[in-house]
Protein backbone atom coordinates (compact mmCIF):
# COMPACT_ATOMS: atom_id res chain seq x y z
CA UNK A 1 0.00 0.00 0.00
CA UNK A 2 2.48 2.60 0.48
CA UNK A 3 4.56 1.84 -2.61
CA UNK A 4 0.95 2.49 -4.13
CA UNK A 5 0.57 5.59 -2.57
CA UNK A 6 3.68 6.87 -3.55
CA UNK A 7 3.11 6.56 -7.42
CA UNK A 8 0.40 8.74 -9.72
CA UNK A 9 -2.54 6.78 -10.15
CA UNK A 10 -2.41 7.19 -13.80
CA UNK A 11 0.78 5.50 -13.74
CA UNK A 12 -1.47 2.39 -12.98
CA UNK A 13 -3.97 2.99 -16.15
CA UNK A 14 -6.56 4.84 -13.18
CA UNK A 15 -8.16 8.27 -15.29
CA UNK A 16 -7.88 9.95 -11.49
CA UNK A 17 -4.60 11.88 -10.57
CA UNK A 18 -4.78 11.33 -6.63
CA UNK A 19 -5.23 9.02 -4.27
CA UNK A 20 -7.87 8.59 -1.40
CA UNK A 21 -8.98 6.48 1.18
CA UNK A 22 -11.73 5.01 -0.94
CA UNK A 23 -9.74 4.93 -3.97
CA UNK A 24 -6.73 2.99 -2.51
CA UNK A 25 -9.50 0.67 -0.95
CA UNK A 26 -10.60 -0.91 -4.19
CA UNK A 27 -7.32 -0.55 -5.88
CA UNK A 28 -5.83 -2.94 -2.67
CA UNK A 29 -8.67 -5.18 -2.95
CA UNK A 30 -8.72 -5.49 -6.59
CA UNK A 31 -4.92 -6.06 -6.42
CA UNK A 32 -4.29 -8.20 -3.23
CA UNK A 33 -8.36 -9.34 -2.70
CA UNK A 34 -7.73 -8.22 0.69
CA UNK A 35 -10.64 -5.66 2.02
CA UNK A 36 -9.90 -3.04 3.83
CA UNK A 37 -12.16 0.22 4.76
CA UNK A 38 -10.85 3.54 3.91
CA UNK A 39 -10.94 4.38 7.42
CA UNK A 40 -8.53 1.54 8.01
CA UNK A 41 -6.21 2.82 4.79
CA UNK A 42 -7.00 5.82 6.39
CA UNK A 43 -5.27 4.99 9.82
CA UNK A 44 -2.41 2.96 8.54
CA UNK A 45 -1.30 5.41 6.40
CA UNK A 46 -1.31 8.13 9.14
CA UNK A 47 0.08 5.45 11.64
CA UNK A 48 3.36 5.10 8.64
CA UNK A 49 3.76 8.76 8.84
CA UNK A 50 1.50 10.40 5.98
CA UNK A 51 -0.69 13.04 5.31
CA UNK A 52 -3.22 13.80 3.27
CA UNK A 53 -2.29 17.87 2.45
CA UNK A 54 -1.96 20.16 -0.37
CA UNK A 55 -0.17 19.47 -3.43
CA UNK A 56 2.66 21.88 -4.18
CA UNK A 57 2.42 23.44 -7.98
CA UNK A 58 5.62 22.66 -10.14
CA UNK A 59 5.78 24.28 -14.06
CA UNK A 60 9.35 22.23 -14.08
CA UNK A 61 7.76 20.12 -17.10
CA UNK A 62 7.54 23.24 -18.91
CA UNK A 63 11.21 24.44 -18.41
CA UNK A 64 14.09 23.32 -20.49
CA UNK A 65 16.99 23.26 -18.42
CA UNK A 66 19.77 24.03 -20.96
CA UNK A 67 17.23 26.98 -21.81
CA UNK A 68 17.59 28.41 -19.09
CA UNK A 69 21.31 28.55 -18.14
CA UNK A 70 21.71 30.27 -21.61
CA UNK A 71 19.68 32.70 -20.29
CA UNK A 72 21.41 33.29 -17.00
CA UNK A 73 24.19 33.96 -19.03
CA UNK A 74 23.09 36.35 -21.48
CA UNK A 75 21.36 37.84 -18.50
CA UNK A 76 24.58 38.26 -16.43
CA UNK A 77 26.04 39.72 -19.26
CA UNK A 78 23.62 42.23 -19.91
CA UNK A 79 23.78 43.42 -16.00
CA UNK A 80 27.37 43.95 -16.17
CA UNK A 81 26.97 45.90 -19.46
CA UNK A 82 24.13 48.20 -17.56
CA UNK A 83 26.00 48.58 -15.11
CA UNK A 84 29.14 49.88 -17.23
CA UNK A 85 26.76 52.15 -19.39
CA UNK A 86 23.30 53.16 -17.93
CA UNK A 87 22.66 54.92 -20.91
CA UNK A 88 22.94 52.67 -23.47
CA UNK A 89 20.86 49.52 -21.74
CA UNK A 90 18.41 49.41 -19.56
CA UNK A 91 16.94 46.07 -17.76
CA UNK A 92 13.77 46.07 -16.69
CA UNK A 93 12.30 42.79 -14.77
CA UNK A 94 8.35 41.85 -15.65
CA UNK A 95 6.08 40.04 -13.61
CA UNK A 96 8.78 37.73 -11.74
CA UNK A 97 10.09 37.07 -15.83
CA UNK A 98 12.88 38.87 -17.24
CA UNK A 99 12.89 41.07 -20.69
CA UNK A 100 15.24 43.37 -21.74
CA UNK A 101 15.02 46.51 -23.51
CA UNK A 102 17.35 48.47 -24.95
CA UNK A 103 15.78 51.68 -24.70
CA UNK A 104 12.94 53.02 -22.39
CA UNK A 105 10.87 53.37 -25.53
CA UNK A 106 11.78 49.77 -26.69
CA UNK A 107 10.14 47.73 -23.60
CA UNK A 108 9.05 44.23 -24.44
CA UNK A 109 6.03 43.72 -21.65
CA UNK A 110 5.41 40.12 -20.54
CA UNK A 111 1.65 39.62 -19.23
CA UNK A 112 0.54 37.66 -16.17
CA UNK A 113 -2.41 36.97 -14.70
CA UNK A 114 -4.42 35.51 -12.03
CA UNK A 115 -7.29 32.42 -12.42
CA UNK A 116 -10.89 33.03 -11.02
CA UNK A 117 -10.40 29.63 -9.98
CA UNK A 118 -7.74 26.80 -9.60
CA UNK A 119 -8.32 23.30 -9.36
CA UNK A 120 -6.52 22.41 -6.63
CA UNK A 121 -5.93 18.85 -5.06
CA UNK A 122 -4.83 17.28 -1.46
CA UNK A 123 -3.10 13.97 -1.63
CA UNK A 124 -1.55 11.72 0.32
CA UNK A 125 2.24 11.74 0.97
CA UNK A 126 4.89 11.05 3.43
CA UNK A 127 4.95 13.28 6.24
CA UNK A 128 7.42 16.28 5.65
CA UNK A 129 7.41 16.46 1.98
CA UNK A 130 5.03 17.36 -0.72
CA UNK A 131 4.03 16.16 -4.17
CA UNK A 132 4.13 18.12 -6.97
CA UNK A 133 0.83 18.45 -9.14
CA UNK A 134 -0.21 20.24 -11.98
CA UNK A 135 -1.88 23.17 -11.76
CA UNK A 136 -4.88 23.37 -13.54
CA UNK A 137 -7.16 26.93 -13.82
CA UNK A 138 -10.49 27.16 -15.62
CA UNK A 139 -13.42 30.17 -15.30
CA UNK A 140 -11.62 33.33 -16.53
CA UNK A 141 -8.35 35.38 -15.32
CA UNK A 142 -7.40 38.97 -14.75
CA UNK A 143 -4.42 39.85 -16.49
CA UNK A 144 -1.63 42.04 -15.01
CA UNK A 145 1.51 43.10 -16.19
CA UNK A 146 4.26 45.20 -14.33
CA UNK A 147 7.52 46.29 -14.53
CA UNK A 148 10.85 47.28 -12.29
CA UNK A 149 13.66 49.28 -14.25
CA UNK A 150 17.12 47.50 -12.80
CA UNK A 151 19.18 50.82 -12.55
CA UNK A 152 16.98 52.86 -10.33
CA UNK A 153 14.15 50.65 -9.48
CA UNK A 154 11.34 52.86 -11.73
CA UNK A 155 8.29 50.69 -11.62
CA UNK A 156 5.15 50.90 -13.82
CA UNK A 157 2.14 48.46 -13.89
CA UNK A 158 -1.08 47.93 -15.57
CA UNK A 159 -4.22 45.75 -14.74
CA UNK A 160 -6.31 44.35 -18.16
Amino acid sequence: MLETVDKNPTELGYEFGRWTGKRLSEHLEKETGIKLSKSQIVRILKREKHVYIWGKYSLENKQNPAEREVFKEKLAEYMRIAEERPNHLQIWFWDGAFKVAKTLRHTAPHECGFSLRVIRRRCWTKKGKRKKVKGQRRRGRVNMMGGLRYSDKKRICFMI
